[in-house]
């Protein structure tokens, strides 16, 4: 089944447990070929989280099912009418993917470094 954003409840119970797992630092998000893209994975399901503009803050989130096919994409605001309207994500749902984008991006890259360059160091000892 396709979910649409319209799904109100279902995708928000969604975006409150990606954001509460990321947060909790239980999901390994981690940056794709491009810098604005993360990913991560649930058993196996896929989760994809993109910034569009850096500078509107534009996201959309791609949900892969276990063959890879997309169960569920939704963006925030579409300001030049471009996205789909049952992909067009709720002002609630902007806001989560605000926070999700967020919150995985600052679990994907700085820790991991940091904690790289922790234990390099402390093997030159």
């Amino acid at each position: 089944m396709k979910w649409k954003a319209g799904d109100m409840s279902n995708i928000s119970t969604i975006l409150q447990g990606l954001i509460s797992r990321t947060e909790d630092g239980k999901l390994n998000w981690r940056q794709g070929v491009r810098k604005n893209v993360l990913l991560t994975s649930v058993d196996t399901t896929g989760i994809i989280i993109r910034e569009l503009d850096e500078f509107s803050e534009r996201y959309r989130l791609e949900i892969l099912d276990d063959r890879g096919e997309k169960a569920l994409t939704i963006e925030t605001d579409d300001t030049i009418g471009l996205v789909p309207k049952e992909r067009l994500a709720t002002n609630e749902q902007a806001q989560a993917l605000s926070r999700l984008y967020k919150s995985a991006r600052e679990s994907s890259f700085p820790h991991a470094a940091l904690e790289k360059l922790a234990k390099d160091l402390e093997r030159i000892r």
